[in-house]
Order: structure tokens, then C-alpha cells, then sequence
């Protein structure tokens, strides 16, 4: 299987990566590490939002630190370049000559292009969210500002042209501890949703066809932008969970659960 992985360049899109390269049943990988079009959250000089982002970096180094020494198979490359190249005739015709037989997304700029209708059905986005109820940004963020756990969750999805708009493939829902962080719990979870991605690549020829359900007539309930990342969210999220936001989540778990619909595939594991 010869896969290219589309993502960015930051200590959990690497795990991501090292998680593809290493994996068996890929034969050949090219990963694609798309710089940054700005830093602007990392220079952020607020007090609560900059404590924040170090405590998600001091998180990420705990969970993700060991993945980055395993050796990676054999046929793996990788490639920096610069924000959009993806929705590039240059990539276009890079991926042409590769001959990659799948496609997969973590993380990058948003795709536009023929390159989308080229490999139709073999174009795999992870999004770190719930689709169709939190889109955009920081969607595995605000349910928690919104004391609603129970939409926390990442979803694989085909790509299309929209943003976080495609056929859902596969969900997942993280696994909570009462006593988690909120930093803890989210790269534990992505770690999870890592590994449940690269089965769904390597496994792409025996999904089901995703049955008509309740995604189906769901409507969008939030799309939220980087912008709305500020210092009362912040507050919230925090305030939260010092409330036991966990505690009440998990003693209503199934319940809340079942009022949010997730399609699974059952390949695993």
C-alpha cells in the first residue's frame, strides 16, 4: 500500500506520522509536513491562554515523546512544505507520479482543487471533532467550555470541498478518567484516534457502507474559529472542570451518549 499522509509540523502531527510510518501493512509512505501559515496563538501574551498552551506542549512531550524514537519501515519519506502547497497544480502532478493509492489528511491547510475529485474515496481527512455537530475550530475543545462532553470525539471522514463536510467513515469517543486534565485526557485521545486512523487506512477495502442513520438528518451545532479561543473560554474550560464537569459526565455517560449519534466501524482491532 502505497499511502500519502498530509500534516503539519508540530510534536502531535509527528506521533501521527510516526504511527503511519511504522505501521506493517504500509508499504510506502511519503509524509508531507505542511509549515504553519502563522504562530499567532504560540505568541499569544495572554496569561491564561500562553499557561494553556505550555501545559498542552508539557502534555504532548509526555504522551507523544516516545513514539518519535521507533524506527520507521522501510520506503518512508518525508517532505516540508509550504502552507497550500496541497490544493497546488505542483502537488497535483506530485501525487500523480507517486501513484498513491490513498491519501490521508491530519491537520492541514483546507484542500481545494481537482486534486479532490482525483482520488474520490481514497481522500481520508481525521477530524478531531464530532461531524456534523462541532466544526471548525478547537472542536474537541469547546464542548468542554460548553459543559457538553458527550460531543468530544474525532471522526474520519472523506474529504469533499467544504470544511469538515464529508462522508463519515468512522467515529470515536475518548476515554475519560474522573481525575483527568483536560491536556491529559486530549493527547491520550489523540494518540487513540492515531491509531484508529492508521486501521482505517490500511483497511480502507473492507469498510462497510455507511448505513443511513441520525448523522444524516443531524444539523451543524457550533462551528467555532481560532478567534473564538480567548481568555473567558479559557476561564470556562477550567472552571468547569474544578466543578466536577467529569464526574457529572461520566455518572450520565450512557445516557448523554446515546443523544449524540457516532458511526463505528467494526474492523477492530
Amino acid at each position: 500500500m502505497n499511502i500519502a499522509l498530509l500534516t503539519s509540523i508540530s510534536l502531535r502531527h509527528k506521533a501521527c506520522a510516526k504511527i503511519f510510518s511504522t505501521n506493517p501493512l504500509i508499504n510506502s509512505i511519503t509524509v508531507y509536513f505542511e509549515q504553519p501559515r502563522n504562530k499567532t496563538l504560540n505568541n499569544n501574551k495572554n496569561e491564561i491562554i500562553s499557561t494553556h498552551l505550555e501545559h498542552r506542549n508539557t502534555s504532548e512531550e509526555d504522551i507523544f515523546s516516545d513514539l518519535l524514537t521507533l524506527n520507521d519501515r522501510a520506503n518512508t519519506s518525508y517532505k516540508i512544505v509550504e502552507w497550500g502547497f496541497f490544493s497546488t497544480l505542483d502537488f497535483r502532478k506530485e501525487a500523480a507520479k507517486k501513484s498513491f493509492d490513498l491519501i490521508c489528511v491530519y491537520g492541514s491547510s483546507i484542500i481545494r482543487g481537482e486534486i479532490i475529485k482525483d482520488y474520490n474515496y481514497r481522500f481520508l481527512n481525521l477530524h478531531l471533532g464530532l461531524s456534523p455537530f462541532y466544526r471548525g475550530a478547537g472542536t474537541n475543545y469547546f464542548p468542554f467550555v460548553n459543559k457538553e462532553p458527550q460531543y468530544a470525539g474525532f471522526s474520519i471522514i472523506y474529504l469533499d470541498d467544504g470544511i469538515d463536510t464529508g462522508e463519515v467513515i468512522h467515529q470515536g469517543r475518548p476515554m475519560i478518567n474522573e481525575h483527568d486534565s483536560f491536556q491529559q485526557l486530549s493527547c491520550r485521545f489523540l494518540k487513540q484516534s492515531f491509531y484508529e486512523y492508521v486501521n482505517i487506512a490500511t483497511n480502507i477495502k473492507k469498510l462497510k457502507t455507511p448505513k443511513p442513520s441520525s448523522l444524516k438528518i443531524c444539523k451543524t451545532r457550533k462551528i467555532y474559529k481560532q478567534k473564538d479561543f480567548t481568555q473567558e473560554s479559557c476561564k470556562r474550560l477550567y472552571k468547569n472542570f474544578s466543578e466536577g464537569l467529569l464526574s457529572n459526565y461520566l455518572k450520565n455517560k450512557k445516557e448523554l451518549d446515546e443523544l449524540v449519534p457516532i458511526l463505528t466501524q467494526d474492523i477492530f482491532l
